[in-house]
């Protein structure tokens, strides 16, 4: 009886250990399938919570899953903020049948100090300008390796071909120290500039369309990659404007001499160009267009039968068109222009094809950018509201009442696509700047008594944008031995909502 009694009691043992296991168990994943009602970092001190909003902000009430959770943990790896991150999981205090994900971290080291070594002929400050590593940024090496390239570019770009840079880090107790050594090399500068190919128009011709000019006493000739482009596009639309229609820049051949003496990099560049035949202007035929007469459109054609085509003027005939249409309201038209180059009679003709769409009206005038001045101080200058049909004279009007404000440093318009087809909204982003000045002056002259000062002080102080309202206020005095005067000055630029000034002293 005792031996099958004591069985009896391990059976009953193991199920109860085995049920408190399973238990724990599903203790354990208590949060899965919960909704997340927050995620949030402990241990952070150089990095600002507003880093990781963007990136956590999309989980955020969604239900906990193994899935989501590895998405969540790879995304917060990707910014390589951290050395360590330990998650947990627990419930919010509010809502206990919500889950809070916290995750626990230790911060990578910050950038202290960024030094340059080796770097005579750019400024310490221009570097500056193309890295992306800063002082006080978590220390992220892949942006190092991205800055050599970036500081490499920089010098191509002024013509050091021979560049060489390469960094190194040192980790100190206040953080880590970043230095790019930067060994330049010879400079390399254009000593002649030659042409091949061209038959038709000369090479001295050409080379005055070019913005790189050969070392002289008046140049310095340095090489820049960049205006290397823009030169071969420049050549290429001289051609076209001269009628030459297939001209293209085929290569540009570079020959590199070292010049021991001079310490320098000597090229030549050789532009090879093909010129095609010239081509004239045949005819420009508009086809759909009902809202405006063809006799219109052709008015706005600044070429005719006969001319030598000119790729330029062809452009901006078919911008005028299109701002016809623009400036009444249709900004949803579309404009297909065939162009039939005849290489039988080496004329060029042009069919616009196009599709007109219903008025366009504006739906909302949005106002970004601004921290002091309001709203409708902004607003009330851009002479275009929601409901009306869209203007652009009228948004340029608003753009330049906005520049004479002088409360902005940039105004930056965009249209973009309304709620419906034919609704446009008009977004105005702007970048204020400081609206107080200051003003003073001394004027020194003779005198005929001691006694008296021999100069005269002037201060003003004025502030007109008063608390972003649009209105101004100004003190000013004047300060000498027979003139003592103190003017207190206010204007305001709209009254009752609307443009009636009103001005105080």
């Amino acid at each position: 009886m005792r031996r099958p009694l004591f069985w009896i009691c391990c059976i009953v043992l193991l199920c109860i250990s085995s049920f408190g296991v399973l238990a724990a168990q599903e203790s354990d994943s208590w949060y899965i399938n919960k909704t997340i009602s927050s995620v949030k970092f402990d241990g952070l001190k150089s990095i600002k919570k507003s880093e990781l909003d963007g990136v956590v902000s999309g989980f955020i009430n969604k239900p906990f899953t193994d899935e989501l959770f590895g998405n969540l943990l790879d995304r917060i790896y990707a910014l390589d903020f951290f050395d360590d991150i330990t998650p947990r999981a627990q419930h919010d205090p509010v809502k206990k049948d919500r889950v809070q994900i916290v995750f626990v971290v230790k911060e990578k080291p910050v950038v202290t100090r960024i030094v340059f070594s080796g770097n005579r002929k750019v400024r310490n400050s221009e570097l500056r300008d193309v890295i992306s590593v800063k002082v006080d940024d978590i220390f992220v090496s892949t942006k190092v390796l991205i800055d050599e390239r970036a500081i490499r570019d920089k010098y191509l770009e002024k013509g050091y071909m021979d560049i060489k840079v390469s960094s190194s880090t040192e980790l100190k107790d206040s953080g880590v120290v970043v230095t790019f050594t930067i060994s330049e090399g010879f400079n390399t500068v254009v000593s002649a500039i030659d042409f091949s190919g061209n038959t038709l128009i000369s090479s001295k011709t050409l080379k005055s369309k070019l913005k790189m000019k050969p070392a002289g006493v008046f140049n310095k000739g340095a090489f820049e990659e960049a205006k290397l482009e823009t030169d071969k596009q420049n050549l290429v639309k001289y051609y076209m404007d001269s009628g030459y229609i297939n001209a293209t820049v085929v290569d540009v051949v570079r020959t590199v001499e070292k010049n021991e003496e001079k310490k320098r990099n000597e090229m030549t560049l050789t532009y090879v160009v093909q010129e095609g035949a010239q081509y004239t202007f045949d005819e420009i035929v508009f086809s759909g267009n009902t809202i405006f007469p063809t006799e219109q459109l052709n008015s706005l054609v600044k070429l005719h039968k006969g001319d030598i085509f000119n790729q330029t003027k062809y452009q901006e005939s078919l911008m005028a068109v299109a701002d016809l249409y623009y400036e009444n309201g249709y900004t949803s038209n579309r404009f297909d222009p065939v162009v039939d180059k005849d290489a039988d009679t080496n004329t060029v003709a042009v069919v616009v094809n196009i599709k007109e769409n219903p008025r366009s009206h504006v739906e909302k005038v949005i106002v970004k950018g601004n921290t002091k001045t309001k709203e409708n101080v902004i607003l009330r200058e851009i002479p275009l509201e929601s409901g009306d049909v869209f203007s652009k004279a009228k948004v340029q009007t608003g753009l330049r009442n906005l520049y004479n404000l002088q409360y902005f440093s940039a105004i930056v318009p965009d249209i973009i696509q309304g709620s419906e087809e034919n609704l446009v909204d008009l977004v105005v982003t702007v970048e204020e700047q400081s609206t107080i000045s200051i003003e003073f002056g001394l004027t020194f002259s003779g005198v005929t008594d001691p006694d008296d000062l021999p100069f005269a002080l002037y201060v003003k102080w004025q502030d007109s944008n008063i608390k972003g309202t649009g209105k101004s206020i100004s003190a000013s005095t004047t300060l000498a031995t027979d003139n003592q005067s103190v003017t207190l000055g206010y204007n305001e630029n709209w009254l009752m909502d609307k443009p009636i000034s009103d001005s105080e002293s």
